[in-house]
This record gives structure tokens, C-alpha cells and sequence, in this order.
């Protein structure tokens, strides 16, 4: 049987880059809650109890669509699911998200902007396409 790593694998105080599916349904511009984020939150809160720095990214919607929106009213929501901050920034990859990356102490949680407001995020590619990247490339270390 094939071993993998889990969690409890990872070195103390990890900075984890973690994709949440956090899509949501959106009414009068703001994201609802929905079970997706209760069932996020569980893995979020462990790797945080950890001590670990915990950079959340996901998506909501696609451009042009009405549901294409920021994801601060998410992390909002996952906060009070996770039970703790989760501070946002307006920004994928940039400097902005970067210098976010790097203040964060043990046991913080970020989430980045919108993937899907990336350019490199929609094409659909092949996942070695994908991993040559700016984005993936910039995120990944």
C-alpha cells in the first residue's frame, strides 16, 4: 500500500498553501454561508492549532458571471467557522499578497484574493502547464 503525508507529517511551524473550494452561492453581492465552509474550517482550525502559517486560496465564480466576486465577505464567513481571524488581502500573487505571506506568525490564517481574477488561473491546461506558471511559480516556494 502507497504511503502518503498528512498533517501531522508536516514540519512544526509550516507555512501551508491550502485550496479551499469556497464557491458560494452570492445574494445582494455578499457570499452565503453554505456547509462548504464548516467542512473547510476543520482543516484550517487543525493546521492553525498546530502552529503552522496557513495561506488559504480559492475562487468565486468566473469574470463576466454575476456569482465573479472578492472573497473578504468569505473569509468573513470561514473566520466564524474556524473560530479565529482570518485576514484577507486583496491581492493573488503580487507583492501585496507576498508581503501578507511573509508577516504572518504561527498559527495565522490568510486568505488571497480570487484566483480566477489571475490570468494564468483560466485557461484550462494541463496541471504540468499549469505548474509553469508566473502564479504557481511565484505562490509555490
Amino acid at each position: 500500500m502507497a504511503t502518503f503525508d498528512t498533517i501531522d507529517d508536516l514540519p512544526a511551524d509550516s507555512r501551508v498553501l491550502v485550496r479551499l473550494d469556497l464557491n458560494s452561492p452570492i445574494e445582494d453581492g455578499e457570499p452565503q454561508d453554505n456547509r462548504r465552509f464548516e467542512r473547510h474550517a476543520e482543516t484550517v482550525r487543525e493546521l492553525a492549532d498546530a502552529g503552522h502559517r496557513v495561506v488559504l486560496m480559492a475562487h468565486q465564480g468566473r469574470p463576466g458571471r454575476d456569482d465573479f466576486t472578492s472573497l473578504a465577505g468569505h473569509a468573513e464567513i470561514l473566520a466564524e467557522h474556524v473560530g479565529r481571524d482570518v485576514a484577507f488581502v486583496a491581492d493573488t500573487y503580487g507583492d501585496e499578497a507576498l508581503a501578507a505571506v511573509d508577516a504572518l506568525d504561527a498559527g495565522e490564517v490568510l486568505l488571497l484574493e480570487n484566483t480566477r481574477m489571475c490570468d494564468d488561473e483560466l485557461p484550462e491546461e494541463s496541471p504540468a502547464e499549469k505548474a509553469e506558471t508566473e502564479f504557481v511559480q511565484t505562490l509555490a516556494p
